[in-house]
């Protein structure tokens, strides 16, 4: 199973690509494209916020978080297709990783997307994961309990997943600024 190590990593660096956006959206070094801005509109309604409680949501079921937050990879996917970019792939059909801004580069929608996406996939397949335990064991609790023994931290991790994805200052807000242009 992956995910375990690789999340904490992934969502440092889907946050750096956050911040150097928001920062060359402020300063308009970045001015979203039309496609941009259009693809920023849909992916907001694709993955609308579930409720005005911020996350994390520890009070529901395991399920119930992980399917939340499952439907954003396949979101992003069509979302990388719908602008013509492709997200790079290994040998073995990974997705390979993109690496943190480097100096003077310019952020924008394609970049931003696949960064976020990473920890998406980690997302997509632990509900995958939970959802092969939950045919192998009694009840829903026993499927829960096999998937926090097998990934170290899913608790801490699926907190920190919902405030990235659909918490306040999360990255549904920033879709809402590229596909609004406007920047508070």
């Amino acid at each position: 199973m992956m995910g375990e190590l690789d999340f904490p990593a992934r969502r440092a660096r889907a946050l750096e690509w956050m911040h150097l956006a928001e920062k060359q959206l402020r300063s308009y070094e970045w001015e979203p494209t039309d496609l941009e801005a259009a693809i920023a509109e849909q992916l907001m309604r694709a993955v609308p916020c579930p409720t005005r409680t911020p996350p994390p949501y520890v009070g529901e079921e395991l399920w119930a978080r992980l399917l939340r937050l499952s439907g954003w990879a396949p979101v992003l996917r069509l979302a990388m297709m719908a602008g013509g970019w492709q997200l790079q792939v290994d040998d073995d059909d990974q997705v390979v990783e993109i690496g943190s801004p480097e100096p003077g580069v310019k952020a924008t929608l394609e970049r931003l997307l696949a960064a976020v996406y990473l920890l998406a996939d980690i997302v997509e397949e632990w509900n995958r994961d939970h959802n092969d335990q939950r045919g192998r064991v009694p009840n829903e609790r026993a499927a829960a309990g096999v998937m926090t023994q097998q990934v170290p931290g899913l608790v801490e991790h699926l907190a920190a997943a919902e405030r990235f994805f659909i918490g306040p200052g999360s990255v549904r807000e920033m879709f809402a600024v590229i596909a609004t242009g406007l920047v508070d």
